[in-house]
């Protein structure tokens, strides 16, 4: 109960924080669904639509997946996202997810790696950026079927679309708590998002995750 006690406590400082970073910055939300399908023993398809508000300016994304599961601590991805905020973007990707678990903590932790290749719409621009996420996952309760995801991720552009290069510009900070029902999750939670050390967003994350085994 001590562990459960900390973790929760350390969910509510980061969204206490970012909620407060929102008075100084933009504020926004993002609203999704993500439907899972298992079409092999050790692989599934994934669907994520997204509407997302960051300050005025509302956008959408849309997100195809493939995942093969290579074993128990590595697992293959690739997908497409058509992504619409000013000008209409698509990306074309490959991961790998390296996990590992620790029964004594009930805690699960996942380091994911992903190239996209970016291009926008009606024109000739391109570029490319590395993304890497850390995070950990924690069991609150196996009966109620309570967890919660504390994530950190870095974007590494590669090259821009204005032809700059070799920059962390982007880092996404996030706290989730997910209930699992019989064939779907809820989570709810807040992220807080810094980009080019000089514009920050925050806001509120509800997501419904659906299928019988993800």
């Amino acid at each position: 109960m001590k562990n459960y006690g900390r973790l929760l406590l350390l969910i509510s400082i980061l969204l206490t924080s970012s909620l407060g970073q929102a008075a100084r910055s933009n504020s926004g939300m993002w609203l999704g669904i993500f439907p899972h399908f298992k079409i092999a023993d050790k692989q599934r398809i994934s669907l994520q639509a997204e509407v997302r508000k960051i300050g005025e300016e509302p956008f959408a994304l849309i997100r195809p997946s493939y995942h093969y599961n290579l074993s128990d601590y590595v697992v293959l991805g690739a997908g497409y996202d058509l992504f619409t905020v000013r000008n209409t973007e698509q990306r074309v990707w490959p991961e790998v997810v390296l996990k590992t678990a620790s029964p004594v903590l009930s805690q699960n932790l996942s380091l994911r790696i992903r190239q996209e290749f970016r291009f926008i719409n009606k024109t000739s621009a391109s570029a490319e950026r590395l993304r890497v996420m850390l995070q950990t996952h924690f069991i609150l309760s196996r009966k109620h079927g309570l967890s919660a995801f504390i994530f950190n991720e870095a974007f590494y552009s590669q090259s821009t679309f204005s032809g700059g290069s070799g920059d962390f510009d982007r880092n996404w900070l996030g706290a989730r708590m997910r209930v699992r029902g019989k064939e779907a999750y809820y989570e709810f939670g807040g992220f807080w998002e810094k980009v080019n050390d000089a514009t920050y967003s925050s806001g509120f994350v509800g997501v419904l995750w659906l299928g019988k085994k993800f």
